[in-house]
């Protein structure tokens, strides 16, 4: 893998291992500037558009892990309950992702496990992946592809379609859904559920909505706690 700020050849591809039906787009570049301590926008630039993220606690470079977090079918980088992404990723370390071509599931997660491999690439270990409403197709899209490299994934108010592998995960999923949720029915997350085979958790939540609005202070607290776990980092 090229350094940040250095050339990669076109089309470079180097990594810890294929990814099965998922074709990463041709890397560029890496780009990486300080925006403030341990904060830095990260621009993966491919021969099919640039992937911004914003990278919290400099993860990915000889550290056990760091989780990857993933907006809706717009993109985004802060997620629900009122900027969950950034709370989260400044308590656990990890990174922000905004999608080349929001809305289209195979771009999307081709996005995150070429993120992933560059990571592991510079030796993390394993990645956690956190996704809002489409989003969460993208998180078990990307770590049924990720295998054995995927720790976790957790999917908040989640979509069904694009989940249909969650049988294939290797990893534990925590599934969280408001029980109001009026865009997507908690019955997304009860399918899920009830489709994955490995260690899983359901989190239905009376009274909230597809945001997650009344619950910032719990996700802060679950969705960090499954990170650090899962990662094997301390609390």
């Amino acid at each position: 893998m090229a350094e940040p700020g250095e050339r990669a050849e076109p089309g470079e591809r180097a990594g810890p291992g294929s990814y099965e039906g998922v074709e990463l787009p041709p890397l560029l570049t890496v780009q990486e500037s300080v925006l403030a301590t341990d904060v830095s926008l990260l621009e993966v630039v491919t021969l099919a558009g640039v992937i911004p993220c914003v990278r919290h606690g400099g993860l990915g470079d000889g550290e056990v892990g760091a989780a990857i977090f993933l907006g809706g079918a717009l993109g985004g980088l802060s997620g629900p309950a009122a900027g969950l992404y950034q709370r989260v990723a400044e308590r656990t370390g990890g990174i922000r992702l905004h999608y080349r071509r929001p809305g289209d599931l195979d771009a999307c997660v081709a996005d995150v496990v070429l993120l992933a491999d560059l990571l592991l690439q510079r030796g993390c270990r394993r990645v956690v992946t956190v996704g809002h409403s489409f989003g969460g197709a993208v998180a078990v899209g990307a770590g049924v592809a990720l295998g054995e490299r995927c720790a976790g994934v957790v999917t908040l108010a989640t979509q069904a379609p694009g989940c249909e592998r969650v049988d294939e995960l290797r990893a534990p999923i925590l599934i969280v859904h408001g029980e109001e949720d009026a865009i997507l029915p908690d019955l997304a997350s009860r399918l899920v559920h009830q489709l994955a085979g490995g260690p899983k958790e359901l989190l239905l939540l009376p009274g909230e909505g597809h945001l997650l609005s009344g619950v910032a202070d719990l996700l802060d607290e679950r969705v960090g706690a499954f990170v650090l776990g899962a990662l094997g980092m301390a609390a």
